[in-house]
């Protein structure tokens, strides 16, 4: 059994770093070099799908150069498939000197990503019809993400990645009704509003409110009444697109 470890370790290393091994002889060239080709094509097409923004950003030349970085260097935790995209963006949060990437580059892939994560994330949206009242308790769905970057990931493209300057951004990303994926830019309340709902799951809404209203200066509320009608109608709206639940009291 060692012995067979050992001989797919050494087949496993042929194939994901050919060029360490130009003169090949372990296996018939030919056939060795098949194995290669299809498994860098494989691995780089599921990327460049998963990818598309920040694949065309880089260029081809930069862009085959990183995946078969990615190939020879990281170690997957998982062997499935369908976890590839996630194990890229790990692999881009580490540190690599001579990549050059663009400083946008992890958090564009992140973005990316999470598209997929939850597009196959178990579960569906819970439809509900209704006004949120204060009693109601509430909580995040578990087909929605929180998403904080440091540049607006959700605008850059080939033509303007050059412009792109460092901007705080906060984007919400669910799954609605129609199982369709979602991304929303919200505002500092709405994503401060979304992030307690996720940090207390039950909270009443009354509390949420209060809670909120601890967050900001009070020389910032100008009316209260107000400000409560905002947070009640900014939390009625992500009620309606499915991403805030409730359980209202017997």
């Amino acid at each position: 059994m060692a012995e067979l470890f050992k001989l797919q370790r050494e087949f496993s290393q042929r194939i994901r770093t050919p060029e360490q091994y130009p003169q090949d002889t372990w296996v018939e060239p030919r056939r060795m070099k098949i194995y290669q080709e299809l498994f860098y094509n494989n691995i780089k097409s599921f990327l460049d799908n998963g990818f598309p923004v920040l694949s065309q950003c880089l260029g081809e030349g930069k862009w085959s150069a990183l995946v078969r970085d990615f190939i020879r260097e990281h170690h997957c935790e998982s062997p499935h498939f369908i976890h590839i995209a996630g194990e890229f963006v790990t692999y881009l949060a580490e540190s690599h000197d001579g990549n050059e990437l663009p400083e946008y580059a992890t958090e564009l892939a992140h973005y990316e990503w999470q598209e997929l994560e939850i597009s196959v994330r178990k579960g569906e949206a819970h439809i509900e019809l209704g006004t949120l009242q204060l009693s109601d308790s509430v909580w995040l769905s578990p087909l929605a993400n929180l998403l904080q970057y440091t540049y607006p990931v959700h605008v850059i493209s080939p033509e303007n990645q050059a412009d792109i300057q460092p901007q705080q951004t906060q984007i919400l990303i669910f799954r609605d009704e129609s199982d369709e994926v979602q991304f929303v830019v919200v505002s500092p309340l709405s994503m401060l509003l979304l992030h307690l709902i996720h940090q207390s799951p039950g909270i009443q809404l009354s509390q949420l409110i209060e809670q909120v209203q601890g967050y900001v200066d009070s020389d910032a509320i100008a009316d209260r009444a107000l400000f409560e009608q905002q947070c009640i109608e900014a939390v009625q709206g992500f009620f309606t697109q499915t991403v805030i639940q409730r359980i209202r009291p017997q």
